[in-house]
């Protein structure tokens, strides 16, 4: 039954892998899919309204804001061994859209914070005297259903760090995707594939521990080279014994490497034994 187990969990561990990847691969190809409709450089201050914007009424539309940021009041944290500096900035924003007829679809109040929001595109270059960060952040996805929008924008100075935005643009995106569940289907599948491999991985060796240890006729050395240089392919198992493993090796191309890796650690510690469970002559 040790045996079902491990087999069992291995399967399930490459199962939740590859849906760990179809999910993470579709939230991929949705971000693929959005594109940029309007495009306004900011000035502080400056209260922007835009002409009608023609959308598609299909998936959501989304705001963002691309800037680059100088500023000289910095934050440092530890993580772990070492420490983390940040420029401090927070710029207060507001912005509405509207139908072509002017009715509100949707309205947020919030500021563009070094301590706020998701920033993508980062590019920084930050001491503990200062310097600057270049970032895109984006705003609430908002439904659509109708016809073209406008959209109304401010963006004020920092008047708490005095930080100072050189380029800044207003932006606002179309077919945009709400991929909260499949991101989240993806970190989960992720991690429970990571516990059933371990759990595989664990099965596996203390069955092995129980056999008789007993040298057979499989070398060491041949078994750490086949291993080394063509494990992917499988090759090692099919020289230990293991034909329905190698085929599934194989296949699977090592597991993705992984497979791979974990049978090469296991033959070079001695804990992986030939397919009559004798250990190998070294």
């Amino acid at each position: 039954m040790g045996k079902i187990r491990s087999y069992q969990l291995f399967i399930l561990s490459l199962l939740l892998f590859g849906a760990s990847i179809w999910s993470l691969c579709i939230v991929a190809d949705h971000n693929s899919h959005a594109r940029k409709v309007y495009e306004h450089e900011m000035v502080f201050s400056e209260q922007i309204t835009s002409q009608e914007i023609p959308v598609s009424t299909e998936r959501f539309i989304q705001v963002a804001v691309a800037l680059k940021v100088d500023s000289t009041s910095v934050f440092t944290e530890k993580r772990n061994s070492h420490e983390e500096t940040k420029l401090r900035f927070n710029f207060p924003f507001k912005y509405t859209l509207t139908d072509a007829s002017g009715n509100e679809l949707h309205q947020e109040k919030t500021s563009i914070s070094w301590n706020h929001g998701t920033k993508y595109s980062i590019k920084d270059k930050i001491t503990t005297a200062g310097g600057w960060t270049q970032f895109e952040t984006s705003f609430d996805k908002v439904k659509h259903s109708q016809g073209a929008l406008k959209i109304k924008a401010q963006v004020v100075g920092d008047d708490e760090y005095g930080a100072k935005a050189t380029e800044m643009k207003l932006m606002v995106y179309d077919g945009v995707y709400k991929d909260t569940l499949y991101a989240t289907l993806g970190g989960v599948f992720l991690a429970l594939a990571g516990a059933a491999f371990l759990g595989c991985f664990v099965t596996f060796v203390l069955r092995r521990t129980k056999m008789s240890n007993q040298v057979g006729q499989k070398s060491f050395v041949v078994a750490v080279l086949l291993s080394l240089f063509v494990g992917c392919f499988g090759i090692d198992r099919f020289y230990l014994g293991y034909k329905g493993l190698g085929v599934l090796k194989l296949v699977t191309f090592g597991g993705c490497g992984v497979w791979a890796l974990v049978d090469l650690i296991l033959i070079v510690l001695g804990k992986l034994q030939d397919a009559d469970g004798n250990d190998l002559a070294r």
